[in-house]
């Protein structure tokens, strides 16, 4: 299957074509997930046709295929901000002595090719608090972690969520590149940060709630500092930028406390493909 190896194979196939390619991996997969269909997702200028499952607990689960895929935040050629963003940036220069180009590069993730295999993948990443409030208090995170992801799921790695986050796109937000000259929170009358991405995903979308990656990493969001910090409109739509990786989540100053995370399980497909 090697179309699901490399999504540009992927979509290149007719959706009939897509269902037929299906059918080993249906043969295969555990009883739990329940096969609903393909669909066509479309944000801004991307959109694929992505199969979703339904696992026995009631989730829904996309299947992204996998490639050859960029990430991060290319440097050489730098974000060209529109005219009204170009504005917005005047207002955070008087509150913070950094260009705009600058605070892209310390923001968001490097510049890299990975190779990622096909693999399920959450729609939502709802809260697990129900899940942990019978363990004990002094329960180990990586227990609490195994809880959550029984069942052959495991957390995504850091590149495989900023990869079903970007919905295939080089963008700066998975919608494209633009944003309205309000703060996020305060903007009426345009909602595609509430959207749901070119996967069929609905990642990143409130600047407050993260989410939990392989090795503890949290993704998405900045706790809403950049909202409340006074900082300029536009800078308070920067941590919903696909690649947006906030140093202090990174760097194990940021306290995680599990309750309160969001989780997106993933299923591996070794084995079934």
């Amino acid at each position: 299957m090697r179309e699901l190896f490399e999504l540009t194979i992927w979509d290149a196939r007719t959706r009939e074509e897509k269902g037929w390619l299906l059918q080993p991996l249906l043969q295969s997969l555990p009883a739990t997930f329940v096969f609903l269909g393909i669909r066509s997702c479309a944000l801004g200028d991307a959109g694929h046709e992505i199969a979703f499952f339904r696992y026995q607990d009631g989730a829904e689960f996309a299947l992204l295929p996998g490639g050859h895929i960029t990430l991060g935040y290319d440097r050489t050629t730098p974000f060209v901000p529109s005219a009204v963003q170009q504005e917005s940036w005047k207002d955070t220069m008087t509150e913070i002595p950094i260009s705009l180009e600058d605070c892209l590069d310390l923001d968001l993730s490097p510049l890299r090719q990975v190779r990622i295999a096909p693999f399920l993948i959450e729609a939502h990443a709802p809260l697990r608090a129900d899940l942990l409030a019978d363990l004990p208090e002094e329960t180990p995170d990586q227990t609490k972690i195994e809880q959550v992801c029984q069942g052959g799921f495991r957390l995504p790695s850091t590149d495989e969520w900023e990869y079903a986050c970007s919905g295939g796109t080089r963008a700066l937000f998975r919608w494209g590149n633009e944003t309205p000259p309000t703060r996020c929170y305060y903007v009426q009358g345009w909602n595609l940060h509430r959207q749901p991405n070119a996967f069929g995903l609905l990642m990143n979308d409130d600047t407050y709630r993260s989410e939990i990656c392989e090795g503890g990493i949290l993704r998405g969001g900045d706790g809403g500092v950049n909202v409340h910090g006074g900082f300029g409109n536009f800078y308070s739509w920067i941590p919903l930028a696909t690649s947006f990786f906030y140093s202090l989540q990174s760097s194990g100053e940021f306290d995680i406390w599990l309750e309160e995370e969001h989780w997106r399980r993933v299923y591996p497909l070794n084995g079934y493909l």
